[in-house]
Protein backbone atom coordinates (compact mmCIF):
# COMPACT_ATOMS: atom_id res chain seq x y z
CA UNK A 1 0.00 0.00 0.00
CA UNK A 2 1.30 3.39 -0.93
CA UNK A 3 1.11 7.09 -0.62
CA UNK A 4 -1.68 9.63 -0.55
CA UNK A 5 -2.64 10.76 -4.07
CA UNK A 6 -4.41 14.12 -4.06
CA UNK A 7 -5.66 16.98 -6.20
CA UNK A 8 -6.51 20.43 -4.85
CA UNK A 9 -8.54 23.25 -6.38
CA UNK A 10 -6.62 26.47 -7.06
CA UNK A 11 -9.14 28.71 -5.30
CA UNK A 12 -10.90 28.48 -1.96
CA UNK A 13 -14.59 27.59 -1.61
CA UNK A 14 -16.60 30.79 -1.07
CA UNK A 15 -18.04 30.85 2.48
CA UNK A 16 -21.82 31.04 3.00
CA UNK A 17 -22.60 30.05 -0.62
CA UNK A 18 -23.91 26.66 -1.75
CA UNK A 19 -21.46 25.04 -4.16
CA UNK A 20 -21.61 21.70 -5.96
CA UNK A 21 -18.41 19.70 -5.54
CA UNK A 22 -17.43 16.40 -7.13
CA UNK A 23 -14.42 14.12 -7.36
CA UNK A 24 -14.00 11.22 -9.80
CA UNK A 25 -11.46 8.44 -10.15
CA UNK A 26 -11.50 6.21 -13.25
CA UNK A 27 -8.70 3.88 -12.21
CA UNK A 28 -5.86 6.18 -13.27
CA UNK A 29 -7.10 9.82 -13.35
CA UNK A 30 -8.29 11.74 -10.28
CA UNK A 31 -10.44 14.76 -11.20
CA UNK A 32 -12.04 17.48 -9.09
CA UNK A 33 -15.07 19.58 -10.16
CA UNK A 34 -16.54 22.76 -8.67
CA UNK A 35 -20.02 23.74 -9.91
CA UNK A 36 -19.63 21.31 -12.81
CA UNK A 37 -16.33 22.77 -14.05
CA UNK A 38 -13.06 20.86 -13.82
CA UNK A 39 -10.97 22.48 -11.07
CA UNK A 40 -8.02 20.05 -10.94
CA UNK A 41 -6.88 16.76 -12.48
CA UNK A 42 -4.01 14.33 -11.94
CA UNK A 43 -3.04 11.19 -13.83
CA UNK A 44 -1.83 8.74 -11.22
CA UNK A 45 -1.41 5.29 -12.75
CA UNK A 46 -2.18 3.67 -9.38
CA UNK A 47 -5.36 1.93 -8.23
CA UNK A 48 -6.90 2.98 -4.92
CA UNK A 49 -6.76 0.79 -1.84
CA UNK A 50 -9.86 -1.05 -0.76
CA UNK A 51 -10.61 -2.55 2.61
CA UNK A 52 -12.86 -2.26 5.60
CA UNK A 53 -13.19 1.18 7.15
CA UNK A 54 -15.73 3.77 8.17
CA UNK A 55 -17.88 5.97 5.96
CA UNK A 56 -17.84 9.54 7.28
CA UNK A 57 -19.59 12.79 6.37
CA UNK A 58 -19.20 16.24 7.88
CA UNK A 59 -16.27 15.44 10.16
CA UNK A 60 -14.80 18.76 11.42
CA UNK A 61 -16.78 20.60 8.71
CA UNK A 62 -18.25 23.91 9.82
CA UNK A 63 -21.19 24.28 7.47
CA UNK A 64 -23.87 22.21 5.75
CA UNK A 65 -23.89 19.25 3.36
CA UNK A 66 -26.77 18.18 1.12
CA UNK A 67 -27.35 15.74 -1.75
CA UNK A 68 -24.30 13.53 -1.09
CA UNK A 69 -23.96 10.99 -3.89
CA UNK A 70 -21.48 8.15 -4.24
CA UNK A 71 -21.33 6.33 -7.59
CA UNK A 72 -19.43 3.13 -8.41
CA UNK A 73 -17.94 4.59 -11.59
CA UNK A 74 -16.25 7.81 -12.71
CA UNK A 75 -19.03 10.05 -14.00
CA UNK A 76 -18.27 12.24 -17.01
CA UNK A 77 -18.20 16.04 -16.86
CA UNK A 78 -21.46 16.05 -18.87
CA UNK A 79 -23.15 13.72 -16.37
CA UNK A 80 -22.00 15.84 -13.43
CA UNK A 81 -23.06 19.12 -15.08
CA UNK A 82 -26.38 17.69 -16.26
CA UNK A 83 -27.49 16.45 -12.84
CA UNK A 84 -25.67 18.56 -10.26
CA UNK A 85 -28.83 20.52 -9.41
CA UNK A 86 -31.23 17.58 -9.75
CA UNK A 87 -32.86 15.98 -6.73
CA UNK A 88 -32.22 12.28 -7.42
CA UNK A 89 -33.64 10.64 -4.33
CA UNK A 90 -37.16 9.43 -3.69
CA UNK A 91 -39.25 11.22 -1.07
CA UNK A 92 -38.38 9.24 2.09
CA UNK A 93 -40.70 8.95 5.08
CA UNK A 94 -40.04 11.89 7.37
CA UNK A 95 -38.68 14.04 4.53
CA UNK A 96 -35.11 15.00 3.74
CA UNK A 97 -32.63 17.17 5.60
CA UNK A 98 -29.33 18.98 5.34
CA UNK A 99 -26.51 17.46 7.41
CA UNK A 100 -25.11 19.85 9.99
CA UNK A 101 -22.72 17.98 12.22
CA UNK A 102 -21.08 14.67 11.43
CA UNK A 103 -22.08 11.13 10.59
CA UNK A 104 -19.91 8.04 10.95
CA UNK A 105 -21.02 4.61 9.77
CA UNK A 106 -19.13 1.46 10.69
CA UNK A 107 -17.95 -0.64 7.75
CA UNK A 108 -20.27 -3.26 6.32
CA UNK A 109 -17.91 -6.00 5.18
CA UNK A 110 -20.44 -7.41 2.71
CA UNK A 111 -21.04 -4.09 0.94
CA UNK A 112 -19.52 -3.34 -2.46
CA UNK A 113 -19.72 0.32 -1.37
CA UNK A 114 -16.73 -0.53 0.84
CA UNK A 115 -14.51 -1.55 -2.06
CA UNK A 116 -14.86 0.89 -4.96
CA UNK A 117 -12.04 0.82 -7.50
CA UNK A 118 -13.59 3.55 -9.66
CA UNK A 119 -15.85 6.18 -8.16
CA UNK A 120 -17.54 9.56 -8.10
CA UNK A 121 -18.35 11.44 -4.90
CA UNK A 122 -20.42 14.59 -5.12
CA UNK A 123 -22.36 16.90 -2.82
CA UNK A 124 -23.80 20.35 -2.34
CA UNK A 125 -21.79 22.15 0.36
CA UNK A 126 -22.03 25.48 2.18
CA UNK A 127 -19.14 26.31 4.52
CA UNK A 128 -19.04 28.87 7.30
CA UNK A 129 -16.60 31.82 7.44
CA UNK A 130 -14.78 30.05 10.28
CA UNK A 131 -14.20 26.83 8.29
CA UNK A 132 -10.89 25.07 8.78
CA UNK A 133 -10.12 21.66 7.29
CA UNK A 134 -13.04 19.25 7.19
CA UNK A 135 -14.44 16.12 5.55
CA UNK A 136 -17.35 16.40 3.14
CA UNK A 137 -17.51 12.64 2.57
CA UNK A 138 -14.92 9.87 2.78
CA UNK A 139 -14.55 6.11 3.00
CA UNK A 140 -11.59 4.81 4.93
CA UNK A 141 -9.86 1.61 3.81
CA UNK A 142 -8.71 0.54 7.27
CA UNK A 143 -9.93 0.61 10.86
CA UNK A 144 -7.94 3.66 12.01
CA UNK A 145 -8.75 5.79 8.92
CA UNK A 146 -5.18 6.31 7.78
CA UNK A 147 -5.82 4.83 4.31
CA UNK A 148 -8.48 6.24 1.95
CA UNK A 149 -10.60 4.36 -0.59
CA UNK A 150 -11.93 7.81 -1.50
CA UNK A 151 -12.03 11.24 0.14
CA UNK A 152 -13.61 14.63 -0.66
CA UNK A 153 -12.97 17.49 1.74
CA UNK A 154 -11.74 21.01 2.36
CA UNK A 155 -8.15 21.69 3.41
CA UNK A 156 -6.95 24.25 5.98
CA UNK A 157 -6.71 26.93 3.26
CA UNK A 158 -10.39 26.46 2.36
CA UNK A 159 -9.59 24.70 -0.92
CA UNK A 160 -11.49 21.68 -2.15
CA UNK A 161 -9.42 18.49 -2.06
CA UNK A 162 -9.89 14.94 -3.37
CA UNK A 163 -7.59 12.05 -2.50
CA UNK A 164 -7.10 8.34 -2.16
CA UNK A 165 -4.33 6.00 -1.03
CA UNK A 166 -2.48 4.36 -3.92
CA UNK A 167 -2.33 0.57 -4.04
CA UNK A 168 1.10 -0.72 -4.97
CA UNK A 169 3.77 -2.99 -3.60
CA UNK A 170 6.79 -1.45 -1.98
CA UNK A 171 9.90 -3.31 -3.02
CA UNK A 172 13.10 -3.24 -1.13
CA UNK A 173 16.17 -2.35 -3.17
CA UNK A 174 18.95 -4.85 -2.62
CA UNK A 175 22.29 -3.75 -4.12
CA UNK A 176 24.14 -6.37 -6.11
CA UNK A 177 27.81 -6.66 -5.30
CA UNK A 178 30.46 -7.47 -7.88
Amino acid sequence: TGDDVRVTSAIAVTPDEWVHVAATFDGSVLTLYVNGERAAMKTTGFQCVTGEGEFRMGERLVGDIDEVRVWNYARSADEIQGQMDAFLMFNPPGGTAVLTGEMIQVADLSSTFERLTTWTVEAQVRVDQTQGAGVIAMRAANANATLWNWYLGINAQGQLEARYTAEYERREFIPVSD
